[in-house]
């Protein structure tokens, strides 16, 4: 059963991408899940949604290294490759990209995590 996202969010698909179910993933946690229709060497690459309202105190930095330690969970090694803080005071947001090994089942994952934290 798909999880319900804390605030209201409205988004645009990459072109090429298609709508999935999310209970067919392997966590509870995702509001939103999408699917490349063509594998690369037989890798599909996703995207997945998730969010919950955050401690005042929490930075953007602390919320990606949480979610890079939830990967450790489910991938033998993930590496941060990069790490930049985007937006404003207003809409902060954090990009980073994520390396997985080759013996992995997924090779690379760029998430994108806007958060608005408020005081």
């Amino acid at each position: 059963m798909p999880t319900t996202l804390p605030l209201p969010l409205k988004f645009r698909l990459p072109r090429g991408w298609l709508p999935a179910r999310p209970d067919g993933f392997a966590t509870a946690d995702v509001a939103f899940a999408a699917v490349h229709p063509h594998p690369d060497a037989g890798f599909a690459a996703t995207l997945t949604i998730d969010g919950e309202a955050l401690p005042s105190e929490a930075t953007l930095a602390d919320v990606a290294e949480e979610s890079t330690q939830r990967l450790h969970e489910i991938a033998e090694s993930v590496a941060v490759t990069h790490r930049h803080e985007v937006g404003s005071v207003e809409a902060p947001a954090l990009t980073q990209r994520l390396a997985f090994p080759p013996s992995s089942t997924a090779r690379a994952a760029t998430s994108s995590s806007p958060r608005c934290i408020s005081a």
